[in-house]
């Protein structure tokens, strides 16, 4: 699915209260063992007058019928989009293992 930057940039600051610009789209596969637990395009921001993260990673996908957005900072622990990535899989996991 193509991004949609405008939402995207929306959902940066819907979450996280500060404006975006988008950088670059980057191709990422997350693996957890042999098991392939997510795979597209994540948009690669840089944030404006955040006071903590200087990037962010951001991505929207469809559960169901509605669209969701995933907006995760670049904070010292997710150096890149595929950290993003696997934390936002991990989670997610927690969350569906809590239920």
């Amino acid at each position: 699915m193509g991004q949609d930057f405008e939402k995207l940039k929306e959902a940066i600051y819907r979450l996280h209260g500060c404006r975006s610009e988008h950088l670059e789209t980057a191709a990422v596969s997350a693996r957890f063992g042999d098991a392939l637990a997510w795979q597209g395009s994540v948009e690669v921001f840089c944030l404006l007058n955040h006071p903590h993260a200087r990037l962010c990673y951001a991505w929207s996908y469809r559960d169901g019928i509605a669209e969701s957005f995933v907006a995760v900072l670049g904070l010292p622990a997710i150096r890149s989009p595929l950290d993003a990535v696997r934390a936002f899989v991990l989670t997610e996991a927690k969350k569906q293992k809590a239920n």
